[in-house]
């Protein structure tokens, strides 16, 4: 097949990309011919200094079989709501255009967020005469009215009008756990076209038992180290994490690694300076390789999400934690996907959001409790690779991307 993968990011930026590139270079090494049509790496996210020219579209060949093409200007937008809103209305639109001045593939496959890239991916899909699909990474605006974020109504309604407008164009809908399958399904989605198949971690690259430089370097090989690494953004509940690193303060042993970026860093960095911790330190946003060195060497990584958050969630990075064979500390609604699966593979426990003493709770008895801590990261390993393989992952969208290919152009008539 020829596939155009529409692309939120893509390396060299350092985030969540990492899905896209995996995905691309696995389907390009099965004998698809992959395209991926992406944005220039946003310099907030990456090492990357140069301005690549002035040009409005670059291609780049990476192998026979896998080609990006950049399309658009850089983005050098903050994190605001603003920028992130303008953002996503951009990102889109270069998209678009990248899409259109390609050759005529066989399936586009885009990702949402952004939700007017479903719209984008339907405009261009009827342009070429092909079909698109969707993989649906987080549920919008449902997160965003859930949250707060979006509190008009008018804007909300709108945004529904697009959801359901892309649900029902899009040949196929993927989804990355079996709760957002259902909430899709509970909207009235075809229940034929939504599938459930979840990100992946890559189990001959994450390894447990790294050297763990970055906590060399930074003087912390004697240490309790418990590590965030991601988005800094309003749906994480760090300001409990730094709170009760406050409480916890008094075990100079204890020592808290926040990596990452995002609209709320510089107001963390000011509630931990006003707090006088001296037991956290902020990072930016590593590469991938010291990222799995560092979640791998950590005693305990903390995935967290706020109460509000009651859309299903399951950011890929729980899944890298796992396969890294490091317990993870969950600070989530207990009904969350997170929760029901650090549970289910017994590989850490379990708190509720914005309660700085249970936390402390956690962490303590995670500290007294440390000497016990391997068995549990290797079961998250275990469980890891037998449900969240790249293989097995990947495998399964080839065969619903192969189903759609066959499968005859709807009527464009009316």
């Amino acid at each position: 097949m020829n596939i155009i993968l529409m692309a939120n990011g893509f390396p060299p930026e350092l985030t969540s990309t990492r899905l896209n590139f995996e995905m691309a270079k696995e389907l390009s090494q099965r004998g698809h011919r992959v395209q991926v049509v992406t944005v220039l790496p946003r310099k907030r996210y990456s090492d990357v200094s140069e301005t690549r020219g002035g040009r409005m579209i670059r291609r780049e060949t990476l192998t026979e079989t896998l080609v990006v093409l950049r399309v658009g200007f850089r983005l050098s937008l903050g994190e605001g709501l603003a920028s992130r809103a303008a953002q996503y209305l951009l990102m889109p639109f270069y998209q678009a255009i990248g899409v259109l001045v390609s050759p005529r593939p066989d399936v586009i496959l885009c990702e949402s967020p952004p939700l007017l890239a479903g719209i984008s991916a339907w405009f261009v899909s009827r342009v070429k005469r092909t079909k698109f699909a969707i993989r649906i990474q987080d549920i919008h605006p449902d997160v965003l009215e859930e949250t707060g974020l979006i509190k008009s109504g008018l804007l909300i309604s709108v945004m529904r009008m697009i959801e359901r407008f892309v649900y029902k164009k899009s040949a196929l809908v993927t989804t990355i756990s079996p709760a957002y399958e259902e909430r899709i399904r509970s909207k009235g989605v075809n229940r034929d076209k939504v599938k459930y198949i979840p990100n992946w971690a890559d189990d001959q690259r994450i390894r447990p038992d790294k050297a763990g430089e970055l906590r060399r370097r930074l003087n912390l090989s004697d240490a309790f180290v418990i590590t965030y690494a991601g988005t800094m953004s309003w749906f994480q509940d760090l300001e409990t994490v730094l709170e009760a690193a406050k409480i916890v303060g008094k075990n100079p042993r204890i020592r808290f690694l926040l990596i990452g970026d995002g609209a709320l860093k510089n107001g963390l960095t000011r509630k931990a300076e006003q707090l006088h911790t001296k037991n956290v330190t902020f990072l930016p946003f590593q590469n991938r390789e010291i990222y799995y060195d560092t979640i791998a060497s950590s005693d305990v990584c903390l995935v967290s999400l706020k109460k509000a958050v009651t859309t299903p969630e399951m950011p890929s990075k729980v899944l890298e934690i796992m396969m890294a064979g490091t317990p993870i500390l969950a600070n989530v609604p207990q009904r969350s996907d997170i929760s029901l699966v650090v549970r289910d593979a017994d590989c850490g426990i379990v708190i509720e959001p914005e309660n700085p003493m249970e936390f402390v709770k956690a962490v303590t008895w995670l500290y007294d409790n440390r000497i016990g801590l391997r068995e549990a990261g290797l079961r998250g390993r275990r469980y890891a690779s037998e449900r969240f393989s790249l293989h097995s992952s990947i495998s399964n969208l080839e065969k619903e991307l192969t189903n759609l290919n066959s499968q005859a152009l709807p009527s464009t008539s009316h």
